[in-house]
């Protein structure tokens, strides 16, 4: 499968990682983890906002919560809508390994 992108390049999924999996499948399964990460994104930054308006609580534990929630938050962006993008494309466009294994060298 190759895809091409907004500037025109051409990007195709690297090691034959494309499954054979039906569309209504593929439908599915993008619809079911939108769903939990756009409920992650909303309610760590519901979780925020509580947290930013609560006084009651002592500064200790109010650190540690937001640092918990912010930790989830990050986890929800970054990872999580990558992984939809290539749940709707039913491969991995982003690289490869070694695409990444000269920088740690």
């Amino acid at each position: 499968m190759s895809v091409t992108f907004h500037n025109n390049t051409e990007q195709t999924c690297h090691h034959g990682n494309e499954s054979s999996a039906p569309h209504e499948l593929l439908i599915f399964k993008a619809i079911g983890i939108s769903i939990i990460v756009v409920a992650c994104i909303l309610g760590n930054t519901l979780c925020l906002v509580v947290l930013r308006q609560m006084h009651a609580l002592e500064p200790v534990t109010r650190v540690f919560m937001t640092s918990v929630t912010v930790a989830d938050l990050s986890t929800g962006l970054f990872l999580g809508v990558p992984i939809i993008g290539a749940t709707i494309l039913d491969c991995w466009p982003y690289g490869t390994r070694d695409d990444f294994g000269n920088l740690l060298d």
